[in-house]
Formats: structure tokens, C-alpha cells, sequence
């Protein structure tokens, strides 16, 4: 069902967003889960959810700008500068929501979620990888989802706005998949 409303700023519209990607993740792709598929094969196919519950949107209303991305290492013309410590020179983040060139020239600008997957328990090393993105590259939102199994998927929420980023009263949403619906 289209959405008139395209507000990602708001974090309660994008988390349930969210929440419907992974369901449809779920309802529809469920074979990758259980083949222990490649990571980006599950983040693309959540990216891929997401922009079909947004997009329609976009369609009736032509002004939602934002777009979804996988594996986007740019900021403009540069790429995205990697932590101290971490293991490659850039970032790529898996799953992105931003504006590619940024409103009035700023790369900055227009940065609303940036989103690091795994299948199995969550990484100090993504954790460090979205602060640094709340923090210099303005992301509004990071998210980590991990441990995706058959029967349910982890899903922890940092905020750019929130002390230490992560939110005391979501540290960890699991999602159980009951009789085709997430619960």
C-alpha cells in the first residue's frame, strides 16, 4: 500500500519502514536466509524492500529525493573516510538512505540512515563504523541488523541527537517471524 508520507526524518515513520522491509524480507525471501546466503545478497534484498515501500511515494508525489544505496563508499566526488582502526582505507556501507550530491552542495546534507548487516552477532567494528558516521558524516540514524536466522533477526537503533549514540531504551529490538508476520 502506498505511503503519502515521506518524512525519513521521522524516526518512528522509518523504524516501522523498516520493520516492514525486514517482514517482507521474510515473506519473500526467506530461501536466502536458510541458505546461509552472502551477506549482500540479504542487504540488498532488504534495500531492495525498502525502496519499494518508499518509492511508491515518489511516484504520486515526485518529491521525495532520497534514495537507497548498497555498498556506497562516495561522499560527492571522495569517498567515505574509514575510522582509525578499521580494516579498509574507505567505508561501504551496506544499506544507505541519503541524497547522493546533498542539498545546496553539502554532502552532509541529506544523510538520514546509515546501515551495517550481518548474519551472525553484531561487530565493536560496525558499531565504530556507524558512530563515525553519526558523528562526521551526519548520518541522522545508524542501525545494525544481525543475527538473521529462520526464526528471527536482531536490530539495534543509534541516534546521531542521543549521548554515546545508541538509545538506552532500544538496545536491542528482536523480531520473531510468527505465521507470516513479524513479531
Amino acid at each position: 500500500m502506498c505511503d503519502i508520507k515521506c518524512d525519513l526524518k521521522d524516526k518512528a515513520y522509518l523504524k516501522e519502514k523498516v520493520r516492514q522491509a525486514l517482514e517482507r524480507l521474510y515473506l519473500y525471501d526467506l530461501d536466502l536466509i536458510r541458505l546461509s546466503s552472502v551477506e549482500c545478497s540479504i542487504s540488498a534484498r532488504i534495500a531492495m524492500h525498502l525502496h519499494t515501500l518508499l518509492s511508491c511515494h515518489e511516484r504520486l508525489e515526485g518529491i521525495c529525493k532520497y534514495r537507497i544505496d548498497c555498498e556506497y563508499r562516495k561522499m560527492r566526488n571522495d569517498s567515505k573516510p574509514a575510522p582509525k582502526g578499521y580494516s579498509h582505507e574507505n567505508m561501504r556501507p551496506d544499506i544507505l538512505i541519503h541524497q547522493r550530491a546533498g542539498e545546496n552542495g553539502d554532502p552532509k546534507e541529506g544523510n538520514i540512515l546509515f546501515c551495517e548487516v550481518k548474519q551472525g552477532n553484531k561487530t565493536n567494528e560496525d558499531a565504530q563504523k556507524i558512530e563515525e558516521a553519526l558523528s562526521k558524516l551526519q548520518y541522522l540514524y545508524g542501525l545494525q541488523i544481525f543475527n538473521i536466522q529462520a526464526g528471527n533477526i536482531s536490530v539495534q537503533w543509534y541516534e546521531r541527537t542521543v549521548p554515546n549514540y545508541t538509545n538506552a531504551d532500544e538496545d536491542v529490538i528482536v523480531y520473531r517471524w510468527n505465521n507470516h508476520k513479524l513479531e
